[in-house]
């Protein structure tokens, strides 16, 4: 194995303009370009997305806003406000109709351009420990979207939760051979 002196380092070109990478997004029918950005950016994004009491809100909001640095086509203000973006990161969101599928696809490939792979399973554990955030799953594959369930009050959650749970012991029943 060859060791590396200062000459070597020294010597070796810099990256030359951006680098980028085409990412295809199944809802969207084709390719986007992302661009990679300064690793301090994604690893603060990142820590924002490994601590313990995250809630599913925070962790796709943070993946969105990882997302929006990466894509330049979202920066773009005629595209938001056609899109009529409160803010605009809501972009993303909008322009990918709230597909969680397609933010985790180009969130992973903007990881994958700086070595960190596989955040999916980082946020299955958080889906996992949050009773809430079990619910959005739930709900999220009976048909809703995320960005209503984000929106709901305090009683609507509750109201959502309770019967998440209620489904959950019917099919335990069921399982068990139990009536309703």
């Amino acid at each position: 194995m060859k060791k590396i002196k200062l000459e070597d380092l020294l010597s070796r070109k810099m990256t030359e303009g951006f680098q980028s990478k085409e990412v295809y997004v199944k809802g969207l029918g084709g390719e986007i370009t992302i661009v990679k950005q300064p690793l301090p950016t994604v690893l603060r994004l990142m820590d924002d997305i490994k601590q313990d009491d995250m809630t599913l809100s925070a962790v796709m909001d943070s993946m969105v806003q990882l997302i929006y640095n990466c894509v330049p086509l979202f920066k773009n203000k005629e595209l938001q406000a056609k899109y009529e973006c409160a803010e605009p990161t809501d972009v993303v969101y909008k322009v990918l109709n709230d597909s969680v599928e397609d933010i985790t696809t180009i969130g992973e490939a903007i990881l994958a351009m700086y070595g960190i792979n596989n955040p999916v399973e980082e946020l299955k554990k958080v889906i996992k420990r949050d009773r809430e955030l079990s619910m959005f799953r739930y709900y999220i594959r009976k048909g809703h979207n995320i960005s209503s369930l984000l929106g709901l009050t305090a009683t609507e959650k509750a109201f959502y939760i309770a019967c998440f749970e209620l489904d959950l012991e019917d099919i335990e029943r069921s399982i068990h051979g139990k009536e309703y």
